[in-house]
């Protein structure tokens, strides 16, 4: 009986060093859902300058344990106030090298978006987004992004910018392996807009609620607004995985 109880444990364990979470609102890591895990997110964002609102409901699968895909609806708030799925989107995501501590590790996502038609004149567009992680033993991590954009009909619009973040967790405990953390954690999170030539800064602050819920919460501030065009943004996202 006691082999028993040893091996549901090491079991156990091994399910949580595996399992993997979102620590950045505005980021990707390097983590992905290991093979045949399921998450579900709801993201919202919202521009507290301007009063406007737009979400995101996503469902994320492994594939291997370093190729995932992400399908997701794109939720808008209307000038009249209501609400609408204005298109959808896959990601398509790949991360690179064995894990390590305090060791940059790479990793690149591939999304495609598609509107609905009739909505607003938006364009099929694709975006790459690439990914620098580094993780320490004592749960201080670190991620640095960069995404380039480009709609593939219409104007043609280009996107590209900078994001990055960092987190810790709050007293000694850094939790069970990097990519799992217990309780609160708190940090920072930095948007550049290449083309719009906005900066966005503010706290980062996350909440591991069970071994299934988590929950991310962001403020950027406005720091640099060269044509009035740049915006306060308050970003939740709830993160459910099985």
């Amino acid at each position: 009986m006691r082999n028993v109880l040893t091996a549901a444990s090491l079991f156990a364990l091994a399910s949580i060093a595996s399992a993997h979470e979102r620590e950045f609102t505005q980021s990707r890591d390097w983590f992905l859902p290991y093979q045949g895990e399921h998450e579900l997110e709801w993201r919202s964002f919202f521009d507290t300058t301007h009063g406007s609102y737009r979400g995101q409901v996503e469902y994320e699968y492994g594939i291997t344990d370093w190729f995932a895909i992400e399908p997701g609806l794109e939720i808008k708030e209307k000038d009249d106030g209501k609400y609408e799925v204005e298109g959808a989107e896959l990601e398509l995501r790949f991360h690179f090298l064995e894990f390590d501590y305090d060791k940059w590790l790479p990793a690149i996502n591939l999304e495609y978006e598609q509107p609905f038609e009739g909505k607003d004149g938006d364009e099929p567009a694709v975006e790459l987004k690439t990914a620098l992680s580094r993780y320490g033993q004592d749960g201080k991590d670190f991620t640095v992004n960069l995404n380039v954009g480009k709609q593939l009909s219409g104007p043609k619009e280009d996107e590209s910018e900078l994001t990055a973040g960092y987190i810790q967790p709050f007293g000694a405990d850094a939790g069970p392996s990097a990519g799992w953390h217990d309780g609160f954690r708190a940090g920072v999170e930095l948007v550049e807009d290449f083309e719009a030539h906005d900066t966005r800064v503010g706290p980062l602050l996350v909440y591991r609620a069970t071994g299934h819920w988590n929950v991310l919460a962001n403020y950027l501030f406005a720091v640099d607004d060269r044509d009035d065009g740049n915006f306060d943004q308050l970003t939740l996202i709830v993160e459910f995985e099985f």
